[in-house]
């Protein structure tokens, strides 16, 4: 059975890119009292940023007998934080999502040191990070459980994940942090083409026995690179766009549905062989079916 959680959509109402009028706390738990089975985990009625509401709002879920996770907001007043470690074993983190990395990094170390490890360096509780979209902010902390948008929104401009280099087999290295590679046709300017091992570049811009090394490999996976008609362009200015019928195109080249599966399994697989935190992929329901047994996350 695939573990899918439920979130609130505090984060997209608070950033606007949802409305939010006709979803009030009450609602939400009609919601969960009536669907909450359906889900492997739930959070919190939280307000982004506002340590008291967000404890009213949980406490209020918890009369209510619903079993919720808590929110901790980072950077806000950390008695919440110690209120819900005494009384729950299982809470989040959460307000990161749009924090420059040197300040995320800086405060996930304080609050971890702080709080949320022992004397042995082993967490006290499970903690799952809300928003956590770096492969570096994953892997620096033990985390429990974590979700994420990257599969879904490298996808949507046309980003695949692939590992760093592959041996002479062709089998690949998960030791080392996933590369971001762009699968768009347009030659940009020379300082635009990264080369493979830094954090991006064009797929197709590399050599031709590179190109061909990873098409091999993405094959094995059961997948379809494909390739660009000539003069066919899906990303760029829009003046420029050729539109795709996504009911023939289905490979990774045109079709940014199977790039997010690609991208969710290749996450999958890096992580079983990492032994990191379980992730939930942050994605549409039109998208849930295909994803088959990962770990999904419904807003």
């Amino acid at each position: 059975m695939t573990d899918v959680a439920l979130d609130s959509g505090a984060y997209s109402i608070d950033s606007g890119s949802v409305s939010g009028k006709n979803l009030t706390i009450e609602k939400y738990a009609e919601y969960v009292k009536k669907e909450g089975d359906r889900y492997t985990i739930r959070f919190t009625f939280d307000k982004i940023g506002h340590g008291p509401q967000s404890y009213k709002n949980w406490l209020w879920l918890r009369k209510q007998e619903l079993d919720i996770i808590p929110v901790y907001h980072l950077g806000t007043d950390e008695k919440y934080l110690e209120r819900y470690l005494r009384q729950v074993d299982y809470i989040s983190l959460g307000g990161i999502a749009n924090m420059h990395r040197g300040e995320l990094m800086k405060g996930l170390r304080y609050i971890w040191k702080k709080y949320l490890l022992d004397q042995s360096g082993n967490p006290i509780c499970k903690l799952h990070g809300l928003g956590i979209t770096s492969y570096n902010v994953m892997a620096a902390f033990p985390w429990y459980t974590v979700d994420s948008t990257s599969a879904n929104i490298r996808a949507a401009y046309g980003t695949i994940l692939l590992p760093q280099k592959l041996d002479k087999s062709g089998k690949e290295d998960m030791s080392k942090p996933w590369h971001f590679v762009s699968l768009s046709n347009r030659k940009g300017k020379r300082t635009e083409v990264a080369t493979l091992g830094s954090n991006q570049s064009l797929y197709y811009m590399w050599p031709q026995d590179l190109q061909a090394q990873f098409r091999k490999y993405i094959e094995s996976w059961g997948f379809e690179l494909g390739q660009f008609k000539p003069g066919e362009f899906v990303f760029g200015k829009p003046e420029e766009h050729i539109p795709l019928d996504l009911k023939v195109h289905t490979s990774l080249t045109d079709s940014p549905y199977t790039r997010t599966l690609w991208n969710a399994r290749f996450m999958q697989r890096w992580i079983d062989q990492n032994g990191t935190a379980k992730i939930y992929h942050v994605i549409g329901t039109h998208l849930a079916e295909s994803m088959g047994n990962m770990p999904i996350l419904i807003s």
